[in-house]
């Protein structure tokens, strides 16, 4: 990837960990002789993540692991949204690899792909922060913009908000129930990247992780919007499936249908997403017919 792409790069960072197969001595080779900058980390994704983005220095940043890939055409056209919109960043749907049954199944219920008859509707625009919220909390642990290497994102908005370390495999889930009302997120409803499901065996399921994420969230929305009937729905949202986690464990708890509690949290957990969902249906279709009445610029000219 990156030797198709190079001409077009201002810079590029290497960011490896130790490997038995000795494969970050032949990545500090190939960035050594192309005078990129090569770093190492002990461990961590995000560990890693964080320290390539401290090095950055050009205008936008983009993140790829092993594997993932982007166009010419794509890194272009994401730029030039970011300029035209000022976003802090910009993502799209990627195409997964390798296209088997397997790993589309693994990959099919992210919020980027199950939601894509709702994001498109914001194709080449700013996604508004309330739309973002709760399409982000019916997503639960999964994060909205899907892969990271199918975003493209300001260089500094980046470097002010690095990545959390204590959330596991969801660390970028984390950050952006963090950061979404700050940031300025736009959409490309065309697909310019690749994501290469690496490992099959692996299956994260983040019970313990999302409501802590659903707190950080809590604590970022209140800033933006206190006092907002979107802060009861999450917080009943929570309660609900810890609630109904205490009564399913210990995974899989195969008898916790016969206790009615069970029951009254599951509904009402049910029954808080339909509320959310609805709300969201709402504020996107107020959203469209306002566009769709607005005068363009020559009638406001007149």
């Amino acid at each position: 990837m990156i030797r198709g792409l190079r001409s077009a790069l201002g810079q590029v960072i290497w960011v490896c960990t130790p490997s038995k197969d000795g494969s970050h001595h032949t990545a500090r080779q190939e960035a050594t002789s192309q005078n990129d900058i090569y770093l190492e980390v002990a461990a961590g994704l995000y560990q890693a993540w964080n320290k390539g983005i401290a090095q950055a220095s050009c205008p936008v940043t983009y993140v790829s692991t092993v594997g993932e890939s982007i166009s010419l055409e794509g890194l272009q056209e994401m730029l030039a949204c970011i300029t035209e919109f000022h976003a802090s960043l910009v993502f799209t749907p990627p195409k997964i690899e390798p296209s088997t049954k397997e790993a589309i199944q693994r990959t099919h219920h992210w919020p980027v792909f199950e939601f894509s008859y709702l994001l498109r509707f914001y194709h080449r625009q700013i996604i508004p922060a309330p739309i973002l919220a709760r399409l982000q909390l019916l997503a639960g642990i999964s994060c909205v913009l899907g892969s990271f290497a199918s975003c493209l994102c300001d260089t500094n908005f980046l470097k002010a908000r690095p990545f959390p370390y204590d959330f596991n495999h969801y660390g970028d889930t984390a950050w952006f129930y963090r950061n979404l009302t700050e940031a300025r997120v736009a959409y490309l409803h065309k697909v310019f990247t690749t994501f290469h499901v690496h490992d099959f065996s692996q299956r994260h399921i983040g019970a313990e992780d999302w409501p802590r994420c659903l707190k950080v969230f809590t604590l970022s929305y209140a800033r933006q919007y206190p006092a907002n009937e979107l802060l009861s729905w999450a917080a009943t949202l929570g309660m609900s499936r810890a609630r109904l986690d205490f009564y399913r464990k210990p995974h899989p708890y195969r008898f916790w249908w016969l206790n009615p509690i069970a029951w009254f949290w599951r509904f009402t957990r049910t029954w808080t997403l339909h509320i959310i969902y609805a709300e969201l249906l709402f504020q996107i279709t107020l959203g469209f017919l306002s566009n769709l009445f607005q005068p363009s610029p020559k009638e406001k000219a007149n």
